[in-house]
């Protein structure tokens, strides 16, 4: 037998949940109760209702689903180690970080700014 996923289930509770309602409705008309009408409609309104409320809370469901997926993924990448630098003196030139300062010196130099030393 196959594993019934989460929408199959609660189609299915859906359909078993309609035919009891039409059952209990069909039984009190037939009994002759003096609520029969507002159970008909009643009844009428279930047949409409419960399968936009399912499915409402099935496209919920998925959303959820995958939001839960994507906040898993992005766990995992922050949790992943930090990719090692391959050259730390190419690094700390390029962002100057107590680097070679030659490229700013030319550039004072070029456009005239007058440097101290």
């Amino acid at each position: 037998m196959k594993k019934k996923n989460p929408k199959q289930i609660a189609a299915l509770l859906c359909v078993v949940l309609l035919i009891s309602l039409y059952v209990v409705t069909f039984l009190v008309a037939c009994f002759g109760s003096v609520d029969s009408g507002r159970l008909f409609v009643a009844c009428l309104g279930a047949t409409i209702a419960l399968p936009v409320l399912l499915w409402i809370l099935l496209w919920f469901y998925d959303l959820m689903k995958k939001r839960q997926s994507q906040v898993l993924c992005l766990t995992a990448r922050l949790h992943q180690p930090p990719a090692p630098i391959r050259n730390p003196e190419k690094n700390r030139r390029d962002h100057n970080i107590g680097g070679n300062d030659d490229h700013i010196l030319r550039f004072r130099r070029r456009s005239g700014i007058k440097t101290v030393q």
